[in-house]
C-alpha cells in the first residue's frame, strides 16, 4: 500500500514516523510507541500496548519500521474513508449471532467496493477465529493491524 501511496503522503507518513523515532535508529521500539501514543492519547495502558505492539510488528523483528507503521497508518485512512458508507449500506451480523463470519466479511468488503478476502488472508484470520465468529470490535482491529 506504501509503495502505491502518493508522493505526498509518503512524505506525510515518513515525517511523522520520524518524529516518533525519537533515537533516529529508523525503527519505532515500544518505548518510543507509548511515548508518542501518550502524548496524543494522554496515555495507554501497559495491557493496551503489550497487544498494539506484536499487532503492528507484522515481521515480528521487535520493533516497527516505516513500512509496518505506514501500511497500518494507510489501512485505517482506507477504512475510515469508507467507513459511513460501511456502517449506511451493512449490517455485518446477516445471521443474527452477534458474530461476524469469514463470509460476513466478505460481504462487508463487498459494500465497499473491496475485494474478497483471499486464501493467504482466510488462513492467516483462521488461527485467530478458532474456528469462530469473531466480535464487530475484533474485526475492526483486525481490519486496522493485518
Amino acid at each position: 500500500m506504501f509503495e502505491s501511496a502518493s508522493a505526498t503522503t509518503r512524505g506525510d507518513l515518513e515525517y511523522l514516523f520520524n518524529a516518533i523515532d525519537t533515537d533516529s535508529s529508523n525503527t519505532l521500539s515500544v518505548s518510543e510507541l507509548a511515548e508518542h501514543l501518550w502524548q496524543v492519547k494522554r496515555g495507554i495502558s501497559e495491557e493496551e500496548l503489550d497487544y498494539l505492539f506484536p499487532c503492528l510488528d507484522i515481521d515480528r523483528s521487535g520493533e516497527i519500521d516505516l513500512a509496518e507503521f505506514c501500511e497500518l497508518l494507510l489501512r485505517q485512512q482506507r477504512l475510515m474513508s469508507n467507513y459511513q458508507e460501511f456502517i449506511t449500506y451493512f449490517l455485518p451480523d446477516a445471521n443474527q449471532d452477534n458474530a461476524i463470519s469469514i463470509d460476513e466479511m466478505n460481504l462487508a468488503f463487498a459494500s465497499v467496493g473491496e475485494s474478497p478476502l483471499n486464501v493467504e488472508e482466510v488462513n492467516f484470520l483462521n488461527p485467530m477465529m478458532d474456528g469462530e465468529s469473531m466480535s464487530w470490535n475484533r474485526f475492526i482491529e483486525l481490519l486496522l493491524v493485518t
